[in-house]
């Protein structure tokens, strides 16, 4: 697992995320990607890389850049979320649409 994040905040002004465009699809069964364009305000400059393949809920290679609340990210994440007692991913039994 990596994680790099480097970020320079704007203390002073906050403002709600405005999500300007999405892009998304399947892959496989458990794998999607999604790319999106967003706004916010409150990010001045962001750089954001994580490599966690297993290990943790949606996990797979995420990237983001952003520069003066402008921002892009783009992620192949799995969709599946992650057992942390059985340390393994959580199966949905369908019949009965609950995790087993």
């Amino acid at each position: 697992m990596i994680k790099l994040n480097l970020s320079l905040l704007n203390p002073f002004k906050y403002e709600n995320f405005i999500a300007l465009y999405n892009w998304s699809g399947n892959i496989t069964k458990n794998k999607s990607w999604e790319v999106e364009l967003y706004y916010y305000a409150y990010e001045w400059f962001i750089f954001n890389v994580d490599l966690s393949w297993k290990g943790c809920s949606h996990a797979g290679p995420r990237f983001e850049i952003g520069l003066f609340g402008y921002n892009l990210s783009g992620s192949i994440h799995d969709n599946r979320h992650w057992d942390y007692e059985n340390k393994c991913w959580e199966t949905v039994d369908n019949d009965l649409n609950k995790v087993v």
